[in-house]
């Protein structure tokens, strides 16, 4: 063994902020930002940002981007990325003819869903920097990607060899519409992708893989990002159940029991009603993302605010609910929530919006490798270098595969929506022929198992997987090892598609040392968990 390279590790603090706007413009500003706080990196996402230009601006979207960066600072901040959510639109419509006619006639707009990334300089100039081809955004929505204004745009990058994700979403409304809004978490979290530069272009990803490039980007994002930040208006609301535990609209009896818990300030009873937290318990929604302890908003509900002076807080249409959250999740490094608020005040939200703004302060470990300066590889490229002292010849040697499905998340992707028959689709699952491939950016191409059969249990292969790479340290610790688990009968989106992980080769390379070891990691798709992967692995040549 040689000498282990060290890598070098900073402490970053992250702000994340989500807003729904109302469709109106936000007149009282964005001082809610906590721009004194100056954190390294702020993220802020709007839902409903629908209104007229002001004074000023050459349009709305202009409008909120330049408003929130003067707020945190055009001296200090640099901006990373902003985009609006297209091309979806602000209006539903009935098919895609509408829509393209709509578009030709210039009455179709786009969507008010927007998310903002700041960088503070001061943070690149230490050397963490930020390149523009590190910035992977994407978007999705209904009709293949084009209509409606509910939706989520995700934009991540590599800071060291760390890979953040921010995915900013609007999910359906209404009580009553809880499994529309679990459906839309599923939507996004398969759906994102590369982001269509033609307004009213329908995106079609595919389901092959039909080079490394395509592969690489049909990983579902939060599959291949180390930390994942999820925030937004996702609209489950705070529903008191009945002995039946059915979904229904609310009832007045519904309102003015959650105004009593309101009112004490009882934030674990309003909690135990939380459509969020009960779909997450049973792995239906945010599988793994957590919330500040302790585990829950304890903040006043940020949604529906009356907007009418003089009338009382709460709109009695709705339920008061926690509509608007801040969720993450790690694998890796050490993330942790220092702050998690709501911004009630007057001079915020009433008479603008019927929603508060939300916001997250945290702290997350980055690292790097500790190598001479401009040796940073960019992900995108898909590639590693070849040269500079630090390349090594290294060899990952994978044995002992074991797939052990979770059932429950699995069986309703085979279930006929006019005929459900639970046993017919597990028996179309037992069916299903399983290959595992693994893709890093520095090999030169995928490597994969052959397929192999269900069996009662688990799904077991004997197979060796040998990964050789010959590159820069810093190229091999920058990016995660990608694992997908799919299935060869199947061509179908949400059948052919079992599941991914990744592993973070930095732990990989510190393993080293040691020769190998085993792994155990959680498979995931559409969100939701679909059980553990493990094996064996063994490395030479570092």
């Amino acid at each position: 063994m040689g000498a282990k390279q060290s890598c070098t590790k900073r402490e970053l603090t992250v702000t994340v902020c989500t807003w729904n706007l109302g469709n109106t413009a936000p007149t009282t500003g964005f001082s809610w930002l906590g721009a004194s706080r100056q954190s390294d990196i702020y993220a802020v996402g709007v839902q409903e940002a629908i209104y007229d230009r002001r004074d000023g601006f050459i349009d709305m979207e202009m409008d909120l981007f330049v408003s929130i960066h003067k707020e945190l600072g055009e001296d200090k901040y640099d901006v990373v990325r902003q985009q609006s959510l297209t091309p979806r639109t602000d209006k539903t419509y009935v098919n895609e003819r509408a829509f393209i006619q709509a578009c030709r006639e210039g009455k179709a707009s786009p969507s008010g869903i927007r998310v903002i990334i700041l960088v503070k300089k001061s943070l690149i100039a230490e050397g963490w920097k930020i390149e523009d081809d590190d910035v992977n955004l994407q978007t999705c929505g209904r009709l293949g990607g084009v209509s409606g204004n509910k939706g989520g745009i995700n934009v991540s990058f590599r800071i060291g060899e760390t890979w953040l994700s921010f995915m900013s979403a609007h999910f359906n409304a209404h009580t009553e519409e809880l499994e529309r809004r679990i459906l839309d978490y599923g939507s996004v979290m398969a759906g994102l992708h590369p982001v269509a530069d033609d307004f009213g272009e329908k995106v079609d990803y595919q389901v092959m893989e039909v080079d490394d490039q395509q592969y690489v980007r049909n990983v579902e994002q939060m599959n291949k990002c180390h930390v994942v930040f999820a925030f937004g208006d996702f609209n489950f609301r705070l529903e008191p159940m009945e002995a039946d535990g059915v979904t229904a609209k609310p009832k007045p009896e519904d309102f003015q029991e959650v105004l009593d818990d309101v009112d004490t300030r009882q934030w674990d009873a309003m909690a135990a009603y939380d459509q969020l937290l009960r779909e997450k318990a049973k792995g239906r929604v945010f599988h793994g993302f957590v919330e500040k302890a302790p585990g829950h908003p304890q903040f006043l509900p940020t949604f529906k605010l009356n907007k009418k002076k003089g009338a009382g807080p709460w709109n009695p249409k709705r339920v008061p609910s926690w509509c608007d959250r801040v969720l993450w999740r790690s694998i890796g490094p050490k993330v942790e929530c220092h702050k998690y608020v709501s911004h009630p005040e007057p001079q915020y939200a009433p008479n603008t919006s019927d929603h508060t703004p939300v916001s997250a302060w945290f702290s997350v470990e980055v690292r790097k490798a500790a190598v001479k300066a401009g040796l940073a590889s960019s992900f995108s490229k898909m590639r590693s270098r070849s040269g500079g002292s630090s390349v090594k010849s290294m060899s990952m040697v994978v044995t002992d595969l074991q797939y052990e499905p979770e059932i429950t998340h699995i069986v309703p992707l085979y279930l006929d929506e006019d005929e459900p028959d639970e046993a017919a689709a597990l028996g179309q699952i037992k069916a299903a022929q399983l290959y595992i491939s693994m893709y890093h950016t520095s090999l030169k191409e995928r490597q994969k198992t052959k397929a192999q059969l269900w069996n009662d249990v688990a799904v077991k292969w004997s197979d060796t997987i040998k990964l050789d790479t010959q590159a820069a340290i810093e190229d091999i610790t920058a990016h995660p090892l990608l694992i997908c688990l799919r299935n060869n009968l199947a061509m179908e989106n949400k059948t052919h598609r079992f599941g991914e992980c990744m592993i973070d080769m930095r732990e990989l390379y510190d393993s080293a040392s040691k020769g190998g070891g085993t792994f155990k990691v959680l498979v995931m798709q559409r969100g939701t968990p679909r059980g553990f992967l493990s094996g064996k692995f063994e490395i030479t040549g570092v």
